[in-house]
């Protein structure tokens, strides 16, 4: 099973492409899409992106993780699937788990 990778905290000018080149240095990327709103076409922030190799994903996550890219610090990790959170499975943060991006809301107003 293939399984994406997670990737959180990036600016609004990443797009598809330059999530892409973030991680060739590390292996052949299959896709990386960033997740925008349906109605403002805007960036959420997070993207997805699939590795040919395991191991090249494994190496993408270990470097990338942490690294700041356009002045933001990059969150990296693999998707947990819902079945896997349920089995008891340490692979990393389950979907979405990726704190607070701050916000109109983020303080509690």
């Amino acid at each position: 099973m293939r399984r994406q990778i997670q990737v959180a905290n990036l600016s609004d000018s990443i797009n598809n492409s330059s999530l892409a080149e973030l991680f060739a240095p590390f292996g052949r990327v299959l896709q990386a899409v960033v997740a925008t709103h349906h109605d403002s076409g805007r960036s959420t922030g997070t993207g997805l992106v699939d590795m040919a190799q395991h191991g090249d994903g494994n190496a993408a996550v270990a470097a990338l993780n942490g690294r700041k890219v356009n002045g933001l610090e990059l969150t990296v990790c693999w998707q947990m699937f819902a079945q896997e959170a349920d089995a008891g499975v340490a692979v990393g943060p389950v979907a979405g788990d990726f704190g607070d991006r701050g916000g109109a809301d983020s303080n509690g107003d």
